[in-house]
């Protein structure tokens, strides 16, 4: 049988640690204590949803999966318990899909069929049998048409709905235009009947800027945590040069060091060539402007300078 080291189908050892341990920061904690608070307000008179907002890979997913870490099912003698029901949309979907994403995440056997009044009652009983407390829906901005207020209202008045009939918070995860769900309303809505007065405030998680204390804290963090000898990842040159790779996204820098992980053995140092090398196996291999870890400074610098510019 083959050992991790020489199966090429497996990650390495000191891969798979990094990829365990969670780098937590101030906007870490501050979102999940907003997800906390809307939790907290479930089953009662007037529950607290949540929009946790922000780009591809600046960490929302991690945030959620880590959260629901902490609520697992719980199997009793005569039921199932799901304390947080977890869903994550794809493209083009419309409101009877969301429907029928809940209720497969529910167990129901034949998610896909009734109407739409027929499955939100459906949703609410089953919800109710497996004393879900918190509903968690990834990817909330593939309900958003681009042209029309109508959907956008349609999937505002579902959510609304079973908030109201079940008393379940939800938190809506989404990149930051999903904002309009809150916002975009159908003409003639009187306001004490819109979605937004039933949600706190919006939490966005942005990218860290390039300079600031909260990119070199972010670099220090992963410094800790990437668990074998690594390039100091503070220092001024990588701080940039990473940055330039990653556009300071808390999940760009995980992909990045993670693919430099497996081009070492965990014992050799990550350096440089390790980080250039990795950069060619992640989306930045799309760069326009070359490998970051490859480049004469005085290019990765005049890069940063024209991204900033734009």
């Amino acid at each position: 049988m083959s050992s991790p080291l020489t199966d090429p189908l497996q990650r390495k050892p000191h891969t798979v640690a990094f990829l365990q341990r969670t780098f937590r920061n101030k906007q870490f904690d501050e979102a999940t204590e907003a997800i906390r608070r809307s939790h907290k307000t479930t089953q009662g008179k007037n529950p607290k949803s949540l929009m946790l907002l922000g780009p591809s890979g600046a960490g929302k997913s991690t945030i959620v999966d880590t959260y629901r870490h902490f609520y697992p099912d719980v199997a009793r003698e005569d039921r199932i318990e799901r304390p947080i029901l977890y869903v994550s949309l794809h493209a083009r979907v419309r409101v009877n899909d969301i429907l029928s994403a809940l209720l497969d995440a529910c167990g129901d056997p034949e998610p896909d069929k009734g109407t739409t009044r027929a499955l939100i009652r459906r949703f609410n009983r089953l919800a109710s049998s497996l004393c879900v407390k918190l509903i968690i829906i990834d990817e909330i901005q593939h309900v958003l048409p681009e042209h029309t207020h109508g959907r956008t209202q349609e999937a505002a008045d579902t959510i609304k709905s079973i908030t109201r009939d079940t008393q379940i918070p939800f938190v809506l995860v989404g990149l930051p235009h999903a904002s309009r769900l809150l916002t975009d309303t159908i003409k003639g809505k009187h306001e004490e009947d819109q979605l937004l007065r039933r949600f706190n405030a919006s939490v966005e998680i942005m990218p860290a800027a390039l300079g600031s204390k909260a990119w070199k804290n972010l670099m220090a963090g992963y410094q800790q945590i990437i668990g074998v000898p690594c390039i100091n990842l503070t220092d001024e040159e990588m701080l940039k040069r990473i940055h330039l790779a990653t556009s300071g996204l808390h999940g760009f820098v995980s992909n990045l060091l993670e693919h430099a992980l497996e081009e070492t053995d965990g014992k050799e140092q990550v350096c440089i060539k390790h980080l250039a090398r990795a950069f060619e196996f992640t989306t930045g291999s799309l760069s326009k402007v070359g490998n970051p870890f490859l480049l004469p400074m005085p290019q990765v610098e005049r890069a940063l300078a024209l991204r900033a510019n734009v």
